[in-house]
This record gives C-alpha cells, structure tokens and sequence, in this order.
C-alpha cells in the first residue's frame, strides 16, 4: 500500500492506494492527534512508501516523524511525467499540488486540451493545451479567503460562514456578501472559461478543491467533479518515478 500526503494550506489530505486504486481518503488538520492517526495506521497496513508534497512552511514538524518509520519520496515538479509538457517559465515556483493536479486530470481524461479549475485556499485556473503544454493559469483568493478579507479590511461587514446559496440584488448586507462572493467567483470562473474555449476547441473541464460544492448549485448544467484530483496526481508522479528508476 502506498500513501500520498497533501500538507495544503488548511488540510492535510491522505489518500491510500492498493495497486493503484484509490482506498479511501482522510481529511484533517495538522494537529498532535493526526500524529496519532498515522501511529494506527502504521499498525493496522502495511506501507510501503509515503509520497508527499507540501504547500506549507512547516511540514517538516508533520512529515519527519513518519519518514523516520516508513520510506518517503518527496513530490516536486521537476518530476516529468509525458506526454505532458512543461511550458510553465518558473517551474521552480510552481505549487506542486497546481502539477498534481494537472497529471490528476491527464489520468481522468487521457486527452487534451484542458482545464482545471481548484477550489480551495486559493482558486487556482490551469491550461494544458491541444498538444498536451502545461502553460500555467491564474491563482485569486479562494471562498474563505474573500469572506475573510472583506470582514478583516472593513470596520463594519461581519464574517459570514460559506454557504450555496446566493443570489443577485442582495437585499441585506448579508445577502450582498455572499452575492459578491460566490456569484461574484462563479462569474470569474465562467470568464476565463470562455476565453480558454475561444482558444481551444472540445476544451475539457474538471472542478476539484474543497469549496467547489458550495459552488456547484451556480452551473445550470453538470459539472466533472474529482475531489482527490490531486491525491491521484500525485500517486501517478510516484509511480511514474518510481516505475522509471
């Protein structure tokens, strides 16, 4: 069984794979007790192998007690993984779970162009072309963070929780965050959409990320939604790696 670990900015995601089927998933936030989670694990499976990647300053407080028992390959995105091409300029900069993500999607669709769209910390919009050329996207606040923002950078606006349901006029303040916010960010989504169709045709689409649900109900028609896209991209790097060693 192999583990793969996403320290993100507010989670840490751990997924198991069993020749290369997804298990089951455990969402948690870094804590003494998720220490303890990984303690009974380590009983109960037999794990061969952790692969990790990390968009945190302090992973090594959460990641060194388990490689001091179990081997652990650390992901990054020097990691070549065709037929996907790297056309990003500053690879180096690059947020690994943004590459997982994208050979997530490769592993989903097996075809180009495509587009990802992650809803979590941040919103994060990446472009694979026709001829299969990762060239980057664009990264806005995420959900929480523009309800944040408006409460911390104003006297008055309260710090409303997430929620699905928005509509436009708000007729409360209330109502005109969330409007602001969730409408506000399904039409910034549904923008740089239309300029990737213009660009690209029979253009896929896959949503991923944990606030994606609270904006699925704005789409008038169904979306492709896969919760663990980077878990599974980041198993895929692994096993590619480690297949080509």
């Amino acid at each position: 069984m192999v583990a793969v670990v996403d320290f993100g900015n507010t989670w840490i995601k751990t997924a198991f794979f069993e020749d290369g089927t997804l298990q089951w998933v455990h969402t948690g936030s870094p804590s003494e007790q998720w220490l303890r989670l990984w303690q009974s694990w380590l009983k109960r499976f037999s794990i061969e192998c952790i692969a990790w990647f990390s968009v945190r300053e302090d992973v090594q407080r959460w990641i060194k007690p388990l490689c001091d028992i179990v081997p652990c390959f650390e992901l990054h995105t020097q990691i070549v993984f065709p037929p996907l091409k790297m056309g990003y300029r500053t690879p180096e900069t690059l947020g690994i779970d943004r590459w997982c993500n994208v050979v997530g999607a490769w592993q989903r669709l097996k075809r180009f162009p495509f587009v990802v769209v992650s809803c979590g910390t941040a919103l994060t919009i990446d472009y694979v072309d026709s001829q299969g050329v990762y060239h980057g996207g664009s990264i806005a606040p995420g959900l929480r963070m523009r309800y944040q923002a408006l409460h911390h950078f104003t006297q008055k606006l309260p710090l409303l929780s997430l929620t699905s349901q928005a509509q436009l006029p708000g007729k409360t303040t209330q109502e005109a965050i969330h409007a602001g916010v969730l409408i506000g960010m399904y039409k910034e989504i549904q923008g740089i959409l239309a300029y990737y169709r213009s660009l690209e045709r029979d253009l896929s689409v896959i949503f991923t990320g944990n606030a994606v649900v609270y904006l699925a109900l704005q789409w008038e028609t169904p979306i492709f939604v896969a919760p663990f896209l980077s878990l599974e991209g980041g198993y895929a790097l692994w096993h590619s790696f480690y297949r080509g060693m």
